[in-house]
């Protein structure tokens, strides 16, 4: 009996954070995560009278979606990603395989390595990934093209992106040639031919290193043998703080994680301008020195990350954190760094990206030979670390495929981070509101 060969591509992800026209799919899934533990400490700023302000019902945000200002804003495909980021994470805080672990995932990064992937797709693989990403993927790709061109213009550009697709060249095979064109158009991407030997190990891991700037340093152990492609996103950002903090601004204070444990860590103090208020969370925007925002949700007393969560989608993140009230904001955000890691496989696969990771799939735009290749993983990994001098990130994503105007100061509020939060970096650039990272605080030692 004659053996089917199998071949297999992958997506690698990889993402470092240091201080520093699309369709709506109506068919996502619903995800009824379990509520994580909640603190209980007498000391928690959640029972603290600086955790919310006694006039936060009247600065809540009333979500309004027929609001002309803000529908500018929800034309294009950020609005989806944060969308897939917001989902994503849910699922993440309700994984027993992650519990406790604090989470980073970069949408953006996830977006530019599936855009590329499906830029090769058709048939009802295409429309699963189009659903299940939300978008269009020829659409996607036009804006993403837009999006780093306009980017490279700005100056004192803080954020590098870098696509690849590495092609085995065991078996000659060789990109469709509207497939290498599209991808070299919107992506940008490097085409690599070589055999899949140590030697290519070295080579894509260099070519990681060189792209994260250091970052990263490695995203293969070895190749598997019967790997046809890996297709690969970088990305690095990096950027000060606009408003740079001074000693006497870092000070030891407790951090009340969501295992029980408190530590006493390293706070930045300051005052900043614009306060969020929703029904379940408070927050803050702090802005970096390149037009990059970093935004933070505290959980309201009695609320948890899951419930604060569970009431936003991209559309109502995006206006929430466009239309802040005018109050300076006390704020303490804790200094920390951690790692994360994962596959999204599983993840992509529930969320309906299924024809994709089978011997059914069709890719048959990617290869002139038409050989029958599927997804065998999508592989994220991350690192962040902030601190009082800005932020540094690097994301990289591969996937492995195998055959077959001034403000009016009015008042001031208080957020102190001192228990479990959500936070993100956005591109805030006058003409695009792009999620770059998402993720979720949850422990932090000494």
């Amino acid at each position: 009996m004659k053996l089917k060969k199998i071949n297999y591509f992958i997506v690698v992800m990889l993402l470092l954070g240091l201080t520093t026209g699309c369709f709506d799919s109506k068919n996502k899934p619903v995800i009824k995560p379990n509520k994580p533990k909640e603190v209980k400490d007498k000391n928690s700023i959640s029972n603290s009278k600086d955790s919310e302000s006694s006039k936060d019902k009247a600065d809540i945000i009333k979500y309004n979606d027929k609001d002309d200002r803000f529908n500018e804003y929800i034309k294009d495909c950020p609005t989806y990603m944060a969308d897939f980021g917001i989902e994503l994470t849910k699922r993440y805080l309700n994984n027993k395989d992650f519990k406790e672990q604090n989470i980073l995932i970069s949408p953006l990064s996830i977006y530019s390595a599936l855009g590329m992937t499906a830029s090769g797709a058709s048939g009802d693989t295409l429309v699963e990934m189009e659903k299940t990403l939300g978008v269009n993927i020829n659409l996607f790709s036009g804006y993403f093209k837009n999006y780093t061109e306009m980017m490279k213009k700005r100056k004192n550009n803080t954020l590098k992106i870098a696509n690849s697709i590495w092609v085995n060249s065991k078996d000659n095979e060789v990109l469709n040639e509207d497939f290498k064109s599209s991808i070299k158009k919107n992506y940008n991407a490097d085409i690599f031919s070589l055999l899949f030997n140590n030697d290519f190990v070295i080579k894509v891991n260099d070519w990681v290193k060189t792209n994260t700037d250091g970052l990263i340093d490695k995203i293969l152990n070895r190749a598997d043998k019967n790997a046809k492609m890996y297709i690969v996103n970088a990305l690095k950002f990096e950027s000060a703080w606009k408003k740079q903090y001074k000693k006497n601004q870092i000070k030891k204070d407790k951090f009340y994680s969501e295992n029980g444990k408190v530590s006493k860590i390293d706070f930045l103090c300051s005052t900043e301008y614009g306060y969020i208020a929703t029904d379940t969370a408070i927050g803050i925007r702090k802005s970096y020195r390149d037009g990059k925002m970093f935004i933070a949700l505290l959980p309201k007393k009695n609320k948890t990350i899951q419930d604060v969560l569970n009431t936003l989608n991209g559309k109502k993140l995006l206006y929430y954190i466009t239309n802040i009230r005018k109050y300076d904001v006390e704020t303490m955000i804790p200094k920390f760094k951690f790692k994360f890691e994962t596959s999204l496989k599983k993840d992509l696969f529930s969320m309906g990206m299924k024809k994709s990771f089978g011997s059914n799939a069709n890719f048959s735009k990617m290869l002139k030979s038409k050989t029958g290749v599927f997804i065998n993983d999508v592989i994220h990994k991350t690192y962040i670390e902030l601190d009082e001098n800005g932020t540094k990130a690097a994301a990289v994503t591969a996937v492995e495929m195998l055959k077959s105007a001034c403000l009016e100061r009015l008042d001031v509020r208080k957020v102190n981070f001192n228990r479990p939060f959500i936070y993100m970096i956005y591109d805030f650039d006058k003409n695009t509101k792009v999620p770059i990272f998402l993720g979720v605080i949850r422990n932090l030692d000494k």
